[in-house]
């Protein structure tokens, strides 16, 4: 091991800026003002699967409804830490 580990420096003051940069964004509330992207796609077996772009350390939900005249509720997987969902989707 080198006396002086200039590039283990170099790398770190890097990450540091990187991560100081995300704290910000969660602490500032700006980071709710990210783009959100969603996709659905039907599949042959009658599923549907949903993805949305997530944000580290929030967790997600869906919630459905067979007709829009009737009020919502959360899918039974629950809360997801990432943003995929497959429901099964009949009609």
């Amino acid at each position: 091991m080198s006396a002086d580990d200039l590039v283990g420096r170099r790398i770190g003051a890097e990450v540091g800026r990187a991560a100081w940069a995300l704290a910000r964004l969660y602490l500032d509330g700006s980071v709710s003002q990210s783009p959100v992207n969603l996709t659905v796609r039907r599949f042959d077996n009658g599923t549907c699967e949903v993805r949305c772009d997530t944000l580290r350390g929030l967790f997600y939900k869906l919630q459905s409804t067979p007709d829009l005249t009737q009020p919502f509720t959360d899918d039974p997987g629950g809360f997801r830490p990432g943003g995929r969902f497959v429901i099964d989707a009949p009609g």
